[in-house]
């Protein structure tokens, strides 16, 4: 009798620790911009080739977007979606891949081709047509070029997590917003308009960077767990069964015993 009170007694306290003592979870970890940067340089050198190539295609539309067309006009506040898409891909990249689940080299790669001829398309049309359609094709071609860079080095898991960055440099094409803004601006003064066009883009800006990081804080702070309550189990002498109580409700069982 006594071994056998002895062996539920181990199972008990065995019990115990496995409830209060609940085994370790694996935390993801958040990739760091360092992390991102090392996976990038981990690229090939024909991926690196063709990811400064893009980069360089970008160079043209943005120089001038901030040397010809804005300055001056009342859209230099579009002048801030260039350095704002920078910093809305590098927070995009701070966070753990969402989106579909890809993992194809090749279909990056085909990616990449695709936006690269559809680009080098545009700028030759542009630059055959001359004129205002030539300064619109090499603003247009920098968010394509930009798809074909991140396609090559980030993949395109990283692609569809990162789809803002490219819709902002395309935000950034004034030709749109010279037309919506044309009948405004005769009744509004050029300066009001010009900080008008700024507030909004600083507006949306701030929306992209720092929501998604609130929420991101949201979801990682968890309630806490309810507390469960600790089981004991008693065995009375000359019962064949166990019996299974809480532990306040264990404290006169065990005197009933030691009374018997």
């Amino acid at each position: 009798m006594i071994s056998r009170e002895s062996g539920v007694t181990e199972r008990y306290f065995g019990l115990l620790s496995i409830v209060h003592n609940p085994a370790p979870r694996h935390r993801r970890r958040r990739s760091s911009p360092l992390a991102v940067l090392q996976d990038t340089v981990r690229a090939s050198r024909v991926d690196l080739a063709l990811a400064a190539a893009f980069a360089l295609g970008t160079l043209p539309g943005a120089v001038l977007l901030l040397v010809t067309w804005l300055p001056g006009s009342s859209l230099l506040g579009l002048a801030l979606l260039l350095p704002g898409a920078v910093a809305v891909g590098g927070e995009r990249l701070s966070r753990r891949p969402a989106g579909p689940d890809i993992h194809d080299r090749q279909l990056d790669h085909i990616v990449a081709a695709l936006v690269a001829v559809a680009a080098l398309t545009l700028v030759a049309a542009g630059l055959a047509a001359g004129g205002t359609t030539q300064r619109s094709a090499l603003v247009l071609a920098t968010p394509l070029f930009a798809v074909g860079l991140i396609a090559v080095l980030h993949g395109s898991r990283r692609l569809w997590q990162l789809r803002a960055a490219p819709l902002l440099l395309l935000l950034a094409w004034p030709a749109p917003w010279e037309v919506a803004l044309s009948r405004m601006a005769a009744r509004v003064g050029r300066e009001d308009l010009a900080v008008a066009v700024t507030a909004l883009v600083v507006a949306l800006l701030v929306v992209l960077l720092v929501v998604p990081r609130r929420r991101a804080a949201a979801g990682r702070v968890a309630p806490p767990a309810p507390a469960r309550e600790a089981l004991a189990l008693v065995v009375a002498q000359g019962e064949p069964a166990t019996v299974t109580l809480p532990l306040p409700a264990a404290e006169p069982a065990a005197d009933a015993r030691a009374a018997a």
